[in-house]
């Protein structure tokens, strides 16, 4: 019986990790688009636009996993913003290779810094007992 409420609960945080990595990574290309049209570029990301990206996923990440899901604990925070951020760069791999672009996003340091950012930034400054009770 423990065997099997284990594999429920592994199960679950696949589904929201999935779930929620595919509702990101529509909301990580909305964002996006509308940098682009904001900082004006066409071919590549710039830095400052790569870093507003970067903080905004982060910001809407943090806040589904402190409000919506009240994780507690850092290494929790960090599976789930670790696997969003696996999803949404391997969907934007798999677009990117179909479209032949690959080196439109990833042929540049600053997307890599953007996934860096995605994956850390929630664990910063979290008082999870605090932003719980809000």
């Amino acid at each position: 019986m423990l065997v099997y409420t284990g594999i429920i609960f592994v199960m679950n945080k696949l589904k929201r990790i999935f779930g929620y990595g595919v509702l990101l990574y529509v909301v990580f290309n909305l964002i996006l688009f509308a940098m682009s049209m904001i900082f004006q570029f066409e071919t590549e990301i710039n830095k400052l636009g790569g870093v507003c990206l970067a903080i905004i996923m982060s910001l809407i990440m943090r806040w589904i996993i402190v409000v919506k899901f009240k994780i507690t604990t850092t290494q929790d925070v960090l599976v789930y913003s670790a696997g969003w951020t696996i999803v949404i760069f391997a969907l934007l791999l798999v677009v990117t290779i179909a479209n032949e672009t690959t080196k439109v996003f990833f042929g540049n340091w600053i997307a890599y810094v953007i996934f860096a950012i995605m994956i850390l930034f929630p664990l910063f400054n979290l008082d999870y007992k605090q932003v719980s009770k809000v």
